[in-house]
């Protein structure tokens, strides 16, 4: 590659990084975003569950499914509610909720089960976090959840309550 490609390359890529940024909206500074779409009030002797995934680019093309009780949280298209840079919310069954998943590509449920028993009324975070060869649920304090949750994208809920 030549020198004079090499200049070209920079050139047209900082061309389009400066587009991209003088397009975009801003108001008062800040950048705007999409109203937020909230989740419907829990439902009553339910247990509210916040699952979502703050890593956008790091393990992007990975798509874990979650199962909770047996039910694989799938959108309409049958794929993973948990994209890269999204939360979901489940209300589940108080008395008992089992959360696992299932890692990209594979068929078989995650080997550590995540159960909760006897929480009514009661919210928890889980937060899906990368190691380098794979990915799994944690929980996570509210305080923690709650600051990653700001710029995430809602794909969804369920209520797995009534279900049960």
């Amino acid at each position: 590659m030549t020198l004079q490609h090499l200049l070209a390359s920079m050139f047209a890529c900082s061309i389009v990084l400066l587009s991209g940024c003088a397009t975009t909206d801003r108001n008062d500074g800040r950048l705007t975003q999409r109203p937020r779409i909230e989740a419907p009030q829990q439902a009553a002797g339910s247990l509210r569950l916040v699952i979502y995934r703050p890593q956008t680019i790091v393990g992007m093309l990975g798509r874990p499914i979650v199962v909770i009780n047996g039910h694989q949280m799938l959108n309409a298209v049958r794929e993973s509610m948990l994209d890269p840079g999204s939360v979901f919310i489940v209300d589940a069954p108080a008395d008992h909720a089992n959360v696992d998943w299932i890692q990209h590509r594979r068929n078989e449920l995650s080997a550590d089960s995540i159960v909760f028993k006897d929480l009514r009324g009661a919210t928890r975070y889980l937060r899906w976090t990368l190691k380098p060869t794979y990915g799994y649920l944690e929980q996570v304090e509210e305080d923690a959840a709650r600051q990653e949750l700001g710029p995430l994208r809602y794909t969804g809920y369920r209520n797995l309550a009534k279900a049960e």
